[in-house]
């Protein structure tokens, strides 16, 4: 923490004298940024700090209460759905984030960044797809989750998914 700590306070300069904004993305694990009060301790140190929210990297606290703790200091986002044991990449509503309550807090902190889907779409290991993701399905899941609905699926969990599987 405190060599990330000491790293980031020079990169946010930097990224201050360049005109940038300089984002730190919740990671997994046993990483640094894996829960909100990590992240915030990270952002303390200079008001020019940004988060990017990734939704699939939280595995231990639940993303909603991620996003009220952290509000405005995130502007970015990488969205995918996780079972909340590994990182998964999934389509949002193939794994266990309560989109509804996610999408209700990022209103609550009047957040109006980026939707960035981090998901490919060939189909990982650890579910089983009828297809390929196509574009149309990225946007008719993003219209339904703003829309307050559950999202098309075309997939199952995976009945032996890899142990210990990252994507």
């Amino acid at each position: 923490m405190a060599l990330a700590k000491e790293n980031l306070a020079l990169l946010a300069d930097f990224a201050k004298a360049e005109g940038a904004v300089l984002c730190i993305e919740n990671l997994p694990r046993t990483c640094l940024g894996n829960c909100s009060d990590e992240i915030l301790k990270l952002l303390a140190l200079d008001d020019s700090l940004m988060a990017c929210f990734d939704t699939n990297h939280l595995l231990s606290e639940d993303p909603a209460d991620f996003v009220r703790k952290v509000g405005k200091r995130i502007i970015t986002t990488h969205i995918s759905d996780t079972d909340f044991i590994n990182e998964r990449h999934w389509l949002p509503g193939e794994g266990r984030v309560d989109w509804t309550a996610l999408i209700a807090a990022m209103k609550e902190i009047g957040y109006t960044g980026v939707w960035m889907y981090e998901i490919g779409p060939k189909c990982p290991d650890s579910i089983l797809r009828k297809r390929d993701i196509e574009l149309t399905d990225y946007v008719l899941n993003a219209n339904e989750l703003f829309e307050g609905k559950n999202p098309p699926l075309f997939s199952t969990p995976h009945p032996n998914p890899p142990k210990g599987y990252w994507p």
